[in-house]
């Protein structure tokens, strides 16, 4: 049920299972290399997770390059997909972060994140480009542009 879905901000204990949600899932539905999945701890990730039951189910980090704060990793398990905890997930996130005074959040994401994003006020700003099995586009939300 998705009221028995907890959203909150990672722990180090967690890190291992997010990883591997992560890992797998990109691995087998995207193509992309297992060691792609990680963010360099140079980067300053900040994680997010959706728990279930004591599993997790979904997660997204954000992360610091080229002086720009970046959202990435997003993941659901197939499973849980179309019950909004994506979009539940991704919403916890992005007001934490906008919370700390950051004022715009990058990604290059998949058209399903995309659409989440345009719906919360973000705003595609360059081309789709292939990224192992698919495509990404480029994507800014900008905190005074955030609808909740």
């Amino acid at each position: 049920m998705m009221s028995d879905v907890i959203l909150r901000r990672a722990e180090k204990n967690d890190m291992e299972k997010i990883m591997l949600l992560v890992c797998d899932v990109f691995e087998r539905e995207q193509g992309i290399p297992r060691e792609l999945c990680y963010l360099p701890e140079e980067h300053s990730p900040i994680w997010w997770c959706a728990e279930e039951g004591g599993a997790i189910i979904g997660a997204v980090a954000s992360y610091e390059e080229a002086g720009q704060t970046h959202f990435g990793r997003f993941v659901i398990e197939p499973e849980y997909r179309g019950r909004g905890i994506g979009t539940r997930l991704l919403r916890f996130a992005v007001e934490d972060v906008f919370s700390q005074g950051v004022e715009q959040i990058h990604t290059e994401s998949r058209t399903a994140t995309v659409r989440i994003l345009e719906k919360m006020g973000g705003r595609v700003v360059g081309e789709a480009f292939p990224f192992y099995k698919g495509d990404c586009t480029p994507v800014r939300l900008c905190r005074e542009d955030y609808v909740r």
